[in-house]
Formats: structure tokens, sequence, C-alpha cells
């Protein structure tokens, strides 16, 4: 059931990311927009991290790849295709920064359960 959550998350992730926006101004700067994108990667990198525990694979195992690649490319996408959306490096940074909180998390939980 998780892997399946994982599974709609991710591709609900993906065609939100890629939806055409008519008339999007390009913006400078939301605090509010980099918010979003660092819960939505710390949110989906969870779920996938838990998904490769229960799958018995290490920490760093291609679900988190994976969940890069997705960062990565749906940035790299929008300013690409003819979607009226914007590249914004700091948004890869949002991205990246809650996928290595995720990890964080999910070390300190893994290690934490484990030393008992």
């Amino acid at each position: 059931m998780l892997k399946k959550t994982a599974i709609f998350f991710t591709i609900f992730v993906i065609v939100v990311s890629l939806i055409p926006i008519p008339e999007l101004p390009k913006k400078i700067f939301s605090l509010n927009d980099k918010l979003m994108h660092f819960l939505v990667y710390i949110i989906m990198s969870g779920f996938w991290i838990k998904v490769g525990f229960d799958e018995k694979f290490h920490l760093f195992n291609k679900y988190i790849y994976m969940v890069i690649g997705i960062g990565f490319f749906s940035e790299i996408l929008q300013g690409i295709l003819p979607i009226n959306r914007h590249f914004e490096i700091f948004d890869m940074l949002a991205n990246l920064t809650g996928i290595v909180m995720s990890l964080s998390l999910g070390y300190a939980l893994y290690y934490k359960n484990n030393s008992n």
C-alpha cells in the first residue's frame, strides 16, 4: 500500500510540475515557492526511503536516485518545454535540500531503531 501511495504521489508531483500555466510572470525569488518545493520533496523522499527500507535495500537505493532525477529533470523540462514555466536553480536547490533532510531523518530513525 505504501509503494502505491509513493507512486501516486510521485506521478502527481510530475504532472503538477509540468502542467502549462498561462501567463506565469517571471519571479525573482519566492520563499513560499521554495518552501513548497522543500516540503514536496521531503515528503516524496520519505515515502521512497520507507519503501526502500521495507524492501530491505540500503538507505541510498535506486529510489533516492529516482527522486533526485525527478527533481532535476522536471526543473530542466520546465525551462525547455513550451509550458510557460521557468527554470530556477533555487527550485532545484530546494528540492535537493528536501531530499537531504529526508535522508538525514531516515538515517537518524534507522540508527535509533537499530541501536537497541
